[in-house]
């Protein structure tokens, strides 16, 4: 019972040690708790989407909870062991000591997880309205389930467990005097390497350039550099901050006249001998920070561009229908036909296309060649060939094709076009006219193919054999299954205009999937704005969430920082009082040394950044958005509200380090 109660009297006495440690700790916990309980409410484990976006959040948050909540635990030992070597002076061993240490952690997380899941329950409770108004949907009723409970509290137990095992651990090995001592380590003045924070700089600059440099199809091998990209940055601004700045710090040092001036000698003096320490922390305030924005960026502009995104895809039209597998155009027509009749559209004005599509690797060369293989990954374009009937519906005008000849068209060579020939799979061979100004095939459905190439045929029966010298004799005689990739049956495109009834009718009757309409596919505007809602908004959700979890663990070892740099530096700020120094020299002083502290990350953070917008767009664009707009002006926003939350953060923090210093 004495050791209990001096627990809770170290708790009420020391609350300034320890509230740090327990917002940051109740913060994680009801974050996590309430990803579990939407996560587990009935509502939401039916979506397609939303549950595996909130399983990936939940295991994001777990992982960064464990480490900030270590990291937190470990600053409150470093401040407490003075506090424990009095104790073990006084008579007390250490296993009595670690004893009350246990039990301050004990009430601790028992208030955490209790004073967490209430909040929890309430939060969730709130935030599962928001992300019913993200997804666009009138479910407000959610469940709250016992199980949803379990997630957040087992993964505590188990911090509680580790964070008793680090405890027992660092007051059983050190003795008394080092419990004492350990708070007066001498700082040694790094050495610095110009070499390794140049290589720093050349990392991130890489990347930059990297990011700068535009290509019009992203591979495979593109996304692996993009990997690459960003652990360069990641290494580059740990060396930037641990080599570059020391290296910078000693220039100034012995720059006699810069050094030697009284707003300088003392801040580049104390980080100096303790940038080491100060330059990881600046370092992973950097990374966090970039985390914080690029995640905000990119899951709001991905979201915001969702309404441009589904304009571009219906710009004339709110419904389509394809068939994937038909032998002409007359047998695709009848079936078409009795479909409109089925929904009751009949007299809707409509437009159709027959074509036949193809997957292959094309270059821009003088000889192009069709291969009967089906292929997909890198550089892979889908190329249309398209009856000369079917071309001039599109709005061009009909081409006086020579016996043996077929047109080309590439849209990313319409000014360089080499094509002379193009070789089929059985050999055959056809001249080209090369097309470079023409209506493309996305004028009459936005296909979200990366890239378009066209291929003009003179006639239906003309596509036909090609296609059959293309596929073989066999095609004729295959059926779209699922084990059976589609690349060898004409596609029947229609779009049109139907209104709401109409086109509920096309989504259920595409959605009972019948043996009469196996192949038949469509969508409209409205069933397609709600796919896309349904993919983008948790990913909104989740990345706002996990935004704010990276925010808070920056401005964690931010205030952090200010408190140990604080503690650390009162003795040598007292000398100088004590020798003569105002204490408006004092004030100028230490707001040089934090400004410099505070404003290089966000600095870097903000260069990082905008490199990575020129990334997010690229990406965007590849999925068939080009958002490029709405991608600058939701980052720009994001941006400068990072940066007044950022100064607010400052002006707090400045003011504890400062009275630290005062007193």
């Amino acid at each position: 019972m004495f050791y209990l109660k001096l627990a809770w009297g170290n708790l009420r006495k020391a609350n300034q040690a320890y509230l740090p440690f327990i917002l940051s700790s109740m913060t994680l916990f009801i974050l996590l708790n309430t990803i579990n309980l939407i996560w587990m409410a009935p509502e939401v484990q039916v979506r397609r989407i939303t549950p595996v976006f909130l399983k990936f959040a939940f295991w994001v948050i777990a992982i960064f909870a464990l480490i900030i909540v270590l990291y937190s635990y470990h600053f409150l030992m470093k401040q407490r062991t003075k506090e424990f070597g009095l104790y073990s002076v006084l008579g007390m061993n250490r296993k009595r000591i670690a004893t009350i240490a246990s039990l301050e952690l004990v009430m601790i997380f028992s208030l955490v997880m209790l004073v967490g899941s209430l909040l929890a329950t309430v939060l969730a409770k709130f935030l599962y309205l928001v992300l019913i108004h993200l997804l666009e949907t009138s479910d407000f009723q959610m469940t709250l389930i016992a199980k949803g409970y379990l997630g957040a509290v087992s993964l505590f137990l188990l911090i509680l467990v580790m964070v008793l095992i680090v405890t027992w651990y660092q007051i059983l090995r050190q003795s008394s005097l080092s419990l004492l001592r350990r708070h007066q380590k001498i700082a040694r003045e790094p050495k610095g390497n110009a070499f390794l924070g140049f290589l720093g700089l050349l990392m991130i600059v890489s990347a930059y350039a990297f990011a700068a440099y535009d290509v019009k199809n992203i591979t495979q091998n593109y996304l692996f550099y993009t990997f690459l990209a960003v652990l360069g940055v990641i290494l580059g601004t740990y060396l930037l901050f641990m080599r570059f700045t020391i290296w910078v710090l000693k220039r100034q040092k012995n720059s006699k006249s810069y050094f030697y001036r009284a707003t300088h000698i003392i801040p580049i003096s104390n980080m100096l001998y303790r940038m080491k320490q100060n330059a990881f922390g600046l370092a992973n305030i950097t990374i966090l920070s970039c985390m914080v924005l690029t995640t905000l960026c990119g899951t709001t502009s991905l979201y915001l561009a969702t309404n441009q995104m589904v304009e571009e895809h219906f710009p004339s039209y709110n419904a389509y229908l394809s068939y994937l597998s038909v032998k002409d155009r007359a047998s695709a027509e009848i079936v078409v036909d009795e479909l409109f009749r089925d929904i009751g559209a009949s007299e809707v004005d409509r437009k159709a296309l027959l074509y036949w599509s193809k997957f292959e690797n094309i270059s821009n060369t003088k000889k192009i060649n069709l291969t009967k293989s089906y292929q997909i990954g890198d550089g892979i374009t889908e190329v249309l060939f398209l009856p000369m009937k079917d071309y001039v519906a599109l709005g061009n005008a009909s081409l006086d094709l020579a016996e043996g000849e077929v047109g080309y068209y590439h849209s990313s060579y319409d000014d360089n076009l080499l094509a002379q020939e193009i070789t089929l799979a059985d050999g055959q061979t056809y001249k080209v006219r090369p097309l470079t100004d023409i209506v493309p095939f996305k004028s009459f459905y936005n296909s979200p193919s990366r890239t378009e190439a066209i291929v003009v045929v003179p006639s239906e029966a003309f596509l036909l054999k090609m296609v059959e010298a293309i596929q073989g004799k066999e095609w004729t005689e295959q059926l779209y299954t699922d084990d059976q990739p589609y690349n060898g049956h004409l596609q029947y495109t229609v779009t049109a205009t139907l209104d709401d009834a109409q086109a509920e009718r096309l989504i259920a009757i595409r959605d009972k999937n019948d043996a009469k309409r196996l192949f038949f596919w469509g969508e409209t505007k409205a069933s397609y704005r709600k796919d896309n809602v349904e993919a983008t908004a948790p990913f909104l959700f989740i990345g706002a969430i996990i935004g704010a979890t990276f925010l808070m663990g920056a401005c964690l070892i931010m205030y952090y920082k200010q408190i140990s740099e604080g503690y650390e530096d009162k003795k040598s700020y007292k000398v100088l009082q004590e020798i003569g120094m105002s204490q408006k020299r004092v004030k100028r002083t230490i707001n040089g040394q934090v400004l410099l502290i505070f404003f290089a990350p966000l600095t870097v953070a903000v260069l990082h950044v905008s490199f990575a917008i020129l990334l997010m767009i690229r990406v965007l664009r590849e999925m068939g958005m080009d958002a490029s707009n709405t991608i600058l002006m939701a980052s720009a926003s994001l941006t400068i509200g990072f940066i007044l939350f950022y100064f607010i953060v400052y002006r707090i923090t400045s003011r504890v380090y400062y009275k630290i210093i005062e007193r």
